[in-house]
């Protein structure tokens, strides 16, 4: 609901608040906080505040003590304290999850702006700000995740936090300062009794807690209801992403390092029997799911030809490729860069007429006379051979037998024909075929 400019929050204003696996969502509040505001303490646990918007904070503004437990902060909305302002005492985050809350714009910027506010400069108050497995993002771009309001505010890192720009002062040798992307998944229903926001495979923030550690030991729970951990390790936060037996990588360009997107990645077991297959993204990025504990090979194909077909760790062919082990519950990362193959291309006409002759197929060879691919020209006559950089002798012949064959440039035999040198680009190479006559 929205208390419009009245002095009370948006959603719960009190002197104590205790808010326990519930989802405070969508209020808003002209004059002070979107969320929850109480002038003594607030405890939170297994909850989600988002799309709040308020007027000071836009989630959470506390009084004498905080505490957080298992907790989103996601979307929430306001000029000064896009998440949080701890006003003044202690400000408790464990496990929590403090994401893409929004600075709002004023005329001029207050340039205490950021997504948690530790202390209040006009009372002034201090206060101390204490974090544990928690994530702290920046609220937009060039608005810290964190702010002293006073000089005698703190933050103190107990252990496993991370922010996207290192503002916290996380300086635990366990922490992750500055991190930037934290690769987190929409807020969405994974499990529990409210929503969250799970990790990626990709994030720093994933595996990164020990097993047996605070908050990821056996008998720990998760926000979106997952017993901890998971993996080999919890992650930082409020949610778990759930056991699975995967793999995934990014696929980019040798040398440039570009990802490349459209690429088949085919898994197979390592006696050569065909399991899964998927299509890496605009990212370059690909995951395969739901495997049975067992040995790998991983196929990566451009149907472009644009980049050469390769296997895991680079090798040329599914023999050579080295068996990749996944045990139960493992989520095995397996990039992979492709090489870019120019191409030979060109069109094939008839002698004399200049038609285009369609279906006639192009072959390649080294210097040393041994094949190296092929391909068969289409309807207009063009033709588009992707070879690694080198230099080859190409033979072009008519499966119907209704013209001469010949190699490259004109020439009657292999000895004799010349040879086509590329590097790095495309390389032109036309042909014009005999009609077999009488």
């Amino acid at each position: 609901r929205t208390s419009g400019d009245g002095p009370g929050a948006g959603a719960i204003s009190s002197e104590q608040v205790t808010v326990t696996d519930s989802t405070i969502s969508g209020n808003g509040s002209g004059a002070t906080v979107g969320g929850i505001v109480a002038s003594d303490d607030i405890e939170i646990v297994g909850s989600v505040l988002a799309d709040n918007v308020g007027a000071t904070a836009g989630a959470i503004d506390s009084g004498l003590s905080l505490s957080t437990v298992h907790t989103t902060i996601s979307g929430n909305r306001a000029p000064l304290a896009a998440a949080i302002a701890a006003r003044s005492g202690q400000a408790n985050l464990e496990a929590t999850t403090v994401a893409d809350n929004l600075g709002l714009d004023t005329a001029p910027v207050d340039p205490q702006r950021s997504s948690i506010l530790v202390g209040d400069a006009a009372a002034p108050t201090d206060a101390e700000l204490i974090l544990a497995s928690t994530f702290v993002g920046a609220a937009s771009a060039g608005t810290p995740a964190c702010v002293l309001a006073t000089a005698g505010s703190n933050v103190a890192s107990e252990w496993y936090n991370a922010d996207s720009d290192d503002t916290c002062d996380l300086v635990h040798p366990t922490d992750l300062p500055g991190i930037g992307d934290p690769e987190l998944v929409p807020l969405a229903d994974n499990g529990g009794p409210t929503q969250t926001r799970l990790p990626s495979a990709w994030s720093a923030l994933k595996d990164h807690i020990p097993s047996g550690a605070y908050l990821c030991s056996p008998g720990d729970v998760s926000q979106n209801g997952l017993s901890l951990p998971q993996g080999p390790g919890c992650e930082i936060g409020a949610a778990e992403r759930p056991a699975a037996t995967a793999l995934y990588g990014t696929v980019t360009e040798t040398g440039t390092g570009v990802p490349l997107a459209g690429i088949q990645v085919r898994v197979r077991t390592s006696a050569n029997t065909y399991v899964a297959a998927t299509t890496t993204g605009a990212d370059g990025r690909w995951y395969v799911g739901g495997l049975a504990p067992g040995d790998y090979k991983v196929l990566f194909r451009d149907a472009t030809k644009n980049h050469q077909q390769i296997f895991n760790g680079s090798a040329a062919m599914f023999g050579a490729a080295a068996p990749i082990t996944v045990a139960a519950g493992d989520e095995l990362v397996t990039d992979q860069a492709m090489m870019f193959t120019p191409a030979i291309s060109g069109t094939v006409t008839e002698t004399g007429t200049g038609t285009p002759l369609g279906g006639i197929q192009v072959r390649a060879r080294t210097l040393a006379n041994t094949f190296v691919g092929a391909t068969t020209t289409a309807a207009d006559g063009t033709y588009a051979l992707h070879l690694p950089p080198g230099t080859y002798k190409l033979v072009f012949t008519d499966p119907t037998g209704t013209h001469i064959a010949e190699w490259y440039a004109d020439k009657p035999g292999f000895a004799k024909a010349t040879a086509v040198t590329h590097v790095d680009a495309t390389t032109t190479a036309n042909a014009q075929l005999t009609p077999i006559t009488g």
